[in-house]
């Protein structure tokens, strides 16, 4: 008989499994419906939500589904605040007719104290939401994020038509800013201290779709990543022609 170690030396190796990919689990790039709402987070695929090997984290929701529960999240935070208000206008509106009567009457000292301190709480409370641009500030956030969900909304029914022409990967780099850009005023307004310059120039991004266009399309003049900035098209006059 063997002794122990030779036997454990004569064991095969044991072989760790990895489940890969099933290509069929993929999208097709010739399905642009398909891979732009895959890619904002409309719709997901099964390679996504179904792990082989270890339990994930945290889901990966997408950007469309991050913008539709910041706009949720901004309006109910809107209209708080702007209860909040209106309610402490209202107290100080009967505080100071309160204080009124009872100076008119020679009222006690005690409950006089008891209303101007209150009068100042609401004060303080309106000058300090006043001056956080509150309501107005959600409000703006609200529609920031209105637009970029209408913005993908519309472009996912363009895509609904037989031969769109829309450039997956050029829309995903103007949704992909836009979003930054509303994260980066928001991180920019709550942070007092070393704010970070707003980011000049287009979306800077890797190539992710393939893409295989003729030459005339090639040298068509892309679109501006910016919505409000489109670009300018110089035109040329032909010179008049000269009398003979």
């Amino acid at each position: 008989m063997p002794p122990p170690q030779q036997q454990q030396q004569q064991q095969p190796p044991r072989q760790l499994t990895i489940s890969t990919t099933d290509l069929g689990s993929l999208i097709p790039p010739q399905d642009k419906l398909l891979v732009f709402r895959a890619l904002t987070g409309i719709d997901s695929i099964p390679a996504l939500t179904t792990l082989q090997h270890y339990r994930r984290t945290a889901p990966n929701i997408g950007i469309y589904t991050r913008v539709v529960k910041a706009e949720h999240s901004a309006g109910r935070r809107y209209r708080f605040f702007s209860v909040l208000i209106n309610v402490c206008l209202g107290i100080q509106i009967v505080v100071a007719a309160a204080l009124t009567a009872l100076g008119a009457a020679s009222g006690p000292h005690s409950a006089v104290t008891a209303f101007g301190a209150i009068n100042t709480i609401m004060a303080g409370v309106l000058t300090y939401l006043k001056g956080s641009g509150l309501p107005d500030r959600l409000k703006h956030y609200q529609n920031e994020w209105r637009n970029i969900r209408e913005y993908i909304e519309q472009r996912e029914r363009e895509l609904c038509l037989s031969g769109c022409e829309l450039d997956i990967q050029e829309e995903i780099q103007i949704i992909e800013y836009m979003y930054e850009g509303v994260k980066r005023e928001i991180d920019q307004t709550k942070s007092t201290e070393n704010r970070a310059a707003p980011r000049e120039g287009g979306p800077n991004r890797r190539r992710f779709y393939p893409q295989h266009r003729p030459q005339q399309q090639q040298q068509q003049q892309p679109r501006s990543p910016h919505p409000s900035e489109p670009y300018v098209v110089e035109r040329v006059r032909s010179p008049a022609p000269t009398e003979g």
